[in-house]
């Protein structure tokens, strides 16, 4: 971490930080991929990791052409996410703990994902997570998503914080920029993208799991 003090507020990203989900997403638009008789590789995944549906649909655009039934392929996609996903869905290991963690030291904390607000609470919700947070922010509640800091820096303003005050926690390099657009501290669990990965101007913290990151954590109270 960037500073031996604990921070004030806690900002995780949810996709792939909270629910291993990022597994399921890139496995169910491969398989979309390939009944419409396309390729789909994990670099191409990596591409829209932390990104919303429409910036999605702009990069694949971009990659396939034109002639991509993008729209029809998401709709086919979403209905298989709404279905992997609407009951328990995986979550990462040290969620709890942490979460857990930054109550007992009275830090508040908030999700700010590229998700859509009401899909974002209904997972928080239904996995039984909901109450560890005080607000959350989605993709459709700002004009700009990740990488722009627009979500984290809403974030910080509905936790009632200066942005460097708060610590944001990551997966992706979209949201480790959008951080460091924000002036927000931040870590990074590594989930399909290696921290080697990540661009090189970006100052962050690497931990193996949320469970290293407690550990340093709890190193700061004592």
């Amino acid at each position: 971490m960037q500073s031996q003090l604990l921070p004030k507020a806690v900002i995780f990203d949810m996709d792939g930080v909270i629910f291993d989900t990022e597994v399921i997403a890139r496995c169910l638009w491969r398989e979309v991929f390939k009944e419409y008789g396309y390729d789909f590789s994990d670099a191409t995944y990596r591409k829209l990791i932390g990104r919303t549906m429409h910036a999605a649909f702009q990069i694949l655009a971009e990659e396939y052409g034109p002639e991509l039934p993008i729209s029809e392929m998401a709709t086919r996609q979403d209905a298989l996410w709404q279905e992997a996903t609407a009951k328990a869905v995986p979550i990462k290991p040290g969620v709890i703990e942490i979460l857990d963690f930054l109550k007992g030291q009275d830090i508040p904390c908030a999700v700010g994902s590229s998700t859509y607000h009401a899909e974002a609470e209904d997972k928080l919700q239904t996995n039984g997570l909901r109450d560890y947070f005080q607000t959350v922010v989605g993709g459709d509640y700002v004009a700009h998503a990740k990488p722009a800091p627009d979500i984290f820096l809403k974030c910080a303003e509905y936790l009632g914080f200066q942005p460097a005050d708060c610590l944001v926690i990551e997966d992706s390099n979209n949201g480790l920029r959008a951080a460091h657009v924000a002036g927000i501290p931040a870590v990074m669990i590594p989930d399909l993208i290696p921290a080697s990965e990540i661009d090189a101007d970006l100052s962050f913290t690497a931990y193996n799991s949320l469970l290293d990151l407690l550990d340093n954590l709890k190193q700061l109270t004592e």
